[in-house]
C-alpha cells in the first residue's frame, strides 16, 4: 500500500461538515463540499457505507436549505438508510431532533431548520470520523464559526502506470567461440580440417626444414632425391618439377604415423600434374605412397598412381588393388592439367576394409579390400612407389603438391573441399 502523506488542504469534501446558518452565506461552502465529496466517491467508491451516510447527511442539508429539489431518498440516500439501520449511532444520540419538519411554516419551520442543521452538523462530523477510521486515516477536527473541518492524512491514490513498451534491442552478435588452432601456422586447409580432422601429415611441397621438405604437422620430413626443380607453380602456392626417374622424395624407413599401420582407417590425398605420359617406361606413375613389409609388398603398402598405358587410376596395396577404368571416368590420367586424387580405407570389419577412390572431389569407386596390413619397412614416398622399395616405379615427369595423410576415411564432401583449395 502506498505510504500516506499529509494533504495540505483542510477543505477536502470528506473533511467538511457544515452547520448551516443561512442559505446565501453557506452556498459556496456547500457547493465546495459537494464537489469534494464527489471526488472522494470516485476514488473510494460510492457504495462505501460511510460515504453513503455522509452523502445522505449532505443531501438533507441541501434539501432543507432549498438547494436540492425533491425528496432526498435517491439511490445514495436509500443506500445510506439501509446502512443506517445497524451502523448509525447519532440517531440514538439525538432522537428528539429527528422529526419530520416538512410542511411546517413560520417559527416552527425556522426552529425545525435550526434543529436539522445542528443535528446534521454533528451527524456529518460523526460520519467524517467514521470514514476516517474506515480508511485508516487520522486527523484533527476544527470548528470555525459554523463550519466543521477535519484535517486528515489520506492515502494518495495510486494511478496505475502504463506498462512501458519494451525497448527493442538489437540482437547482439554472438560472441566468437574459441578460435580453432590451425592445423599448422603456414598451411592452407579446407573448412573441415580442424581439431581431430587435421591431417597427420601435410607436405605443402614448398616449405623446407633445412634441406628437407617439411611435414607441417607431424615432423615426418622428406629427403629430396635427385635434382627436382623447386619453386615452380603448384596447385596451391609453389612446388617442385620432377624431370626424371631419379627425381623423387622419400622419408626415412618406417617414418610415418603409427596410427596408419595395419588395417587401421587411413586416407591419402594429393594434387598431381602429369607433364608427359612416358614415366619410367613401365606405364605406372606413382603419386604418393607409404609402407611396405620387409620381405614382400603383399598388401603391406598403400599408394595411388595412374597407369599411363591404360589411363586407369589405381589404389595400390600391392596385392588387392582397386582400379577405376578410363572408360568409366575419362581424363583421369590426363596430361597438362592439375587433378586431385584421394584414396581412403574405412574401419576394418571381418578382415576387410571399405575402400574409396576420389577424383577431382568426386567419389568414382567404392568397394571392399581384405587383408590390408600396412607395414613400416618403408616410409613415405612422393613421386615414387614404396611398395617396391622405391626401385620400380617413378613419376618421372610431373609435379605433386599438397600431399596429405589422415587416420580416418575421407568422405565425398571432404574430398570436394580439398578439391576446392586450388589456386
Amino acid at each position: 500500500m502506498p505510504r500516506p502523506r499529509r494533504n495540505a488542504c483542510l477543505a477536502l469534501g470528506l473533511l467538511l461538515a457544515t452547520a448551516v446558518a443561512a442559505v446565501g452565506a453557506q452556498a459556496p461552502a456547500l457547493a465546495s463540499m459537494v464537489s469534494s465529496l464527489s471526488r472522494l466517491e470516485s476514488q473510494v467508491g460510492s457504495t462505501n457505507t460511510d460515504l453513503a451516510l455522509l452523502r445522505r447527511d449532505l443531501d438533507r442539508v441541501l434539501t432543507h436549505l432549498g438547494m436540492r429539489g425533491g425528496d432526498s431518498d435517491d439511490a445514495s440516500s436509500s443506500a445510506a438508510h439501509k446502512a443506517d439501520a445497524t451502523s448509525r449511532t447519532d440517531d440514538a444520540m439525538f432522537p428528539a431532533h429527528r422529526q419530520d419538519h416538512r410542511g411546517l411554516s413560520g417559527d416552527d419551520a425556522a426552529t425545525s431548520m435550526e434543529n436539522v442543521t445542528r443535528i446534521d452538523k454533528l451527524s456529518v462530523a460523526t460520519s467524517t470520523a467514521r470514514v476516517a477510521k474506515n480508511l485508516h486515516v487520522s486527523g484533527n477536527v476544527y470548528v470555525h464559526g459554523s463550519i466543521v473541518y477535519q484535517e486528515m492524512i489520506l492515502p494518495v491514490p495510486t494511478t496505475p502506470r502504463p506498462t512501458p513498451s519494451p525497448t527493442l534491442q538489437p540482437t547482439p552478435s554472438p560472441s566468437p567461440g574459441p578460435t580453432e588452432t590451425p592445423c599448422s601456422p603456414t598451411g592452407v586447409y579446407a573448412p573441415f580440417e580442424t581439431g581431430t580432422k587435421c591431417p597427420l601429415v601435410h607436405f605443402d611441397m614448398e616449405t623446407l626444414d633445412g634441406a628437407q621438405v617439411k611435414d607441417l604437422i607431424g615432423g615426418h620430413n622428406l629427403n629430396v632425391v635427385g635434382s627436382p626443380e623447386a619453386g615452380v607453380s603448384g596447385a596451391v602456392g609453389l612446388t617442385y618439377q620432377i624431370k626424371s626417374a631419379g627425381d623423387y622424395f622419400l622419408s626415412a624407413a618406417g617414418d610415418f604415423p603409427t596410427t596408419l599401420e595395419f588395417a587401421n582407417p587411413k586416407s591419402l590425398a594429393a594434387w598431381v600434374y602429369i607433364t608427359s605420359a612416358g614415366g619410367d617406361g613401365d606405364g605406372a606413375m606413382p603419386f604418393a605412397s607409404f609402407g611396405r613389409d620387409s620381405s614382400d609388398c603383399l598388401n603391406s603398402a598403400v599408394g595411388m598412381d595412374c597407369n599411363v598405358n591404360t589411363g586407369n587410376f589405381q589404389l595400390i596395396t600391392c596385392g588387392n588393388d582397386m582400379t577405376v577404368s578410363a572408360s568409366t571416368v575419362s581424363g583421369m590420367c590426363g596430361v597438362g592439367a592439375w587433378h586431385h586424387y584421394a584414396i581412403a580405407f574405412g574401419e576394418e570389419s571381418g578382415g576387410c576394409n571399405g575402400a574409396y577412390m576420389f577424383f577431382d572431389g568426386q567419389l568414382v569407386k567404392s568397394g571392399s579390400l581384405c587383408g590390408v596390413d600396412t607395414e613400416r619397412n618403408m616410409g613415405i614416398g612422393v613421386g615414387v612407389d614404396t611398395w617396391h622399395s622405391a626401385t620400380h616405379h617413378h613419376l618421372s615427369n610431373g609435379r605433386v603438391d599438397e600431399v596429405r595423410m589422415y587416420d580416418y576415411a575421407l568422405t565425398t564432401a571432404e574430398a570436394a573441399e580439398l578439391f576446392g583449395l586450388k589456386d
